[in-house]
């Protein structure tokens, strides 16, 4: 699922990049924006910008602008400008959220390959509908007594079922093979973690379960 969702974001924002859009008035992007969308509801946030990096359009209208980019984003527009085709980002989580947010940034190159304009797009775990499958997991877990986890290459937790923990830097020992062990929470109680690599991605995902709660079954 989760080599899927990354994929697929990078081919949409390829796919919706377009040297036309440059040149059409706001409303006209805006309700472009607005059909892609509707079409493929992958995006949260759409934010397209012209070559001198001004912008032109943001959908959901007034939902984003250039003050409220984060430092990712602006490097990733900068490398846009100078010719990267696509980048994908993991920044912070909307307010309240419990999943980092995903940015997809695209660059719109015109006939003569020179860069015209930037496409930028945004996604998350929690309501992007490739990611439903997993995260109904973690949700299941999680009334379990559990917690479920995803871990980037360097061990930030891009999405937790605890909020307060997304972005933040997992520090337990990382199996480098897909097992079930047991071991010490960080309350010092027994759990059950299970680990599992993803598959074209240098990430993790950790799901744990109280060790009682195996116990229960088999009682």
């Amino acid at each position: 699922t989760l080599p899927y969702f990354l994929e697929t974001g990078q081919n949409l924002i390829k796919d919706m990049v377009d040297e036309d859009l440059i040149s059409l008035p706001s409303d006209k992007i805006t309700d472009l924006l607005a059909e892609d969308i509707r079409t493929m509801p992958y995006f949260r946030n759409l934010l397209l910008l012209d070559g001198e990096g001004q912008q032109l359009a943001d959908y959901p209208p007034g939902s984003l602008s250039l003050s409220q980019l984060s430092m990712e984003e602006e490097v990733g527009i900068d490398l846009a400008e100078k010719g990267v085709a696509v980048q994908v980002y993991a920044i912070s989580p909307s307010p309240g959220e419990n999943s980092a947010q995903f940015t997809f940034i695209a660059a719109i190159e015109s006939d003569q390959d020179e860069v015209v304009g930037v496409m930028l797009g945004r996604s998350d775990l929690n309501t992007n509908p490739f990611t439903q499958p997993v995260i109904q997991v973690f949700e299941n877990v999680k009334s379990l007594g559990g917690e479920g986890l995803i871990l980037d290459e360097n061990n930030r937790v891009l999405y937790h079922t605890s909020r307060s923990l997304v972005m933040t830097e997992y520090f337990s020992d990382i199996p480098e093979n897909n097992v079930c062990i047991d071991e010490i929470s960080a309350t010092g109680s027994r759990q059950i973690a299970c680990y599992q690599r993803v598959d074209g991605r240098p990430w993790t995902i950790v799901l744990t379960l109280p060790a009682d709660f195996t116990q229960q079954p088999a009682l």
